[in-house]
């Protein structure tokens, strides 16, 4: 865990293997405010070969960009990256 700050506003970076999705998850969540309540990004990149040692990533059709509130940092996506809206699941 790291933390960020960008315009005066702190932000957490976190980067790690999540075992039950089996996927590398990368977050970087705002802790202004209330907990719970900042804004926050989400990249989880499912793995191809889970049981086989080394992290192979699966295609980029099958990568999770989730967001919620408003970041203020640029994000750019590729064609091929699907975005999970909150409550409504994934959206292609």
């Amino acid at each position: 865990m790291d933390i960020w700050d960008h315009d005066g506003k702190p932000y957490e970076v976190n980067s790690y293997y999540n075992r039950p999705d089996d996927a590398w998850q990368y977050e970087l969540v705002g802790l202004a405010g209330t907990p719970g309540t900042g804004p926050y990004l989400i990249v989880r990149i499912p793995d191809a070969t889970p049981n086989d040692g080394l992290f192979s990533p699966r295609p980029a059709s099958d990568v999770v960009f989730r967001t919620g509130g408003k970041i203020a940092f640029t994000c750019r996506r590729t064609s091929g990256w699907r975005h999970e809206a909150v409550g409504t699941g994934r959206a292609a």
